[in-house]
């Protein structure tokens, strides 16, 4: 037997590869790989680090893992930065040849020893299913306070759910990894929010069940995370530039548009907030708005008025909402 037959013999005996990227993660990484380490199943595990040229200790803890568990876990060579996007599909390129892929970054944890098991069986059991996902302990670092993540239901989740919402946190999800496979990698647009592609991918080719009565991870909201300082600006771009790729895999015109007319209006407002002088880059802006847009007109001349003037804009509306605030329960006075 070839090198190249038996490495393809052994990828086939893994049923579950976790994708984890990490970068300057050294407060998490080690809960973040126990976590997957602990993981109780009749089924090979495999884990897969994307480290990405940490500046902090994360390296050398992924690497003392790497060694004394050298069966379970592959840790990617790190020579260069890559980025949010090509370190994601980088790492999901090392795990495809699973039969199903997880979902763990290296900032949050599993806290269930039972959560891969659980998951492959509902997905053996349902086959009609794409991909499987469930609610998460949403942890805010800073405060030490712990709040749900998703909705307290089980249910299937639609297209629409995928495309118009957040419904749960990529470190609770699993897919079927021929899905996975299909994503052309090479014709995407650049954009560092993978888990918003995952969801929406899903939903252009299948249903999703989510359970929210499960808690088997905690999601760490902390500042040095990739959300923790975002461009809003930058992201709303690229939110557009992903959903023009996916839209020759959406069925649905109506949802498209109305998701693309929310993320123009998003863009449109972020852009109109943020920055104060009128910038001649804002007016393809404005026209793409007004071409998608469903308001009334008065609702219009405000969005107008708001790029056209900016921030203080903005402010100025704020000022005058204060006293209707201030006089509103004066109208049910008699």
């Amino acid at each position: 037997m070839n090198d190249n037959k038996l490495e393809s013999k052994q990828a086939s005996k893994i049923k579950v590869c976790v994708c984890m990227v990490a970068y300057n993660h050294t407060l998490f990484i080690e809960d973040a790989i126990k976590g997957v380490l602990m993981q109780e199943a009749d089924f090979e595990i495999q884990l897969v680090i994307g480290e990405d040229c940490s500046t902090d200790n994360t390296r050398q803890i992924c690497e003392y893992y790497a060694k004394q568990y050298p069966n379970k876990i592959q840790l990617l060579e790190s020579t260069k930065n890559h980025g949010i996007h090509k370190n994601v599909f980088r790492t999901i390129k090392a795990c495809q040849d699973s039969t199903y892929i997880a979902f763990c970054e290296g900032d949050d944890v599993w806290v269930d020893k039972h959560k891969l098991r659980y998951q492959v069986n509902l997905l053996e059991a349902n086959k009609k299913f794409q991909a499987h996902a469930h609610n998460v302990i949403y942890r805010n670092v800073t405060t030490n306070e712990d709040s749900n993540f998703g909705e307290l239901t089980d249910r299937e989740l639609s297209v629409k759910d995928l495309f118009m919402s957040w419904p749960f946190h990529v470190v609770s999800l699993i897919i079927r990894s021929e899905l996975i496979r299909k994503i052309p990698t090479d014709e995407l647009p650049h954009f560092i929010s993978c888990d918003k592609f995952f969801n929406m991918w899903v939903g252009c080719h299948g249903i999703l069940m989510y359970e929210g009565t499960k808690f088997f991870a905690i999601y760490h909201r902390h500042e040095f995370g990739a959300s923790g300082t975002p461009n809003w600006i930058q992201i709303r771009q690229q939110d557009l530039a992903m959903l023009s790729f996916l839209r020759g895999y959406l069925n649905d015109e109506s949802l498209y548009r109305a998701v693309r007319l929310n993320a123009i209006k998003n863009l449109f407002f972020a852009s109109a907030s943020i920055d104060s002088p009128v910038s001649i880059k804002k007016w393809p802006l404005l026209l793409e708005f007004i071409r998608f847009a469903s308001f009334t007109k008065r609702t219009n001349i405000w969005f107008f008025c708001l790029i056209l003037f900016g921030r203080p804009f903005y402010k100025f509306v704020d000022i005058l909402k204060k006293p209707k605030k201030l006089l509103q329960p004066l109208r049910f006075l008699p």
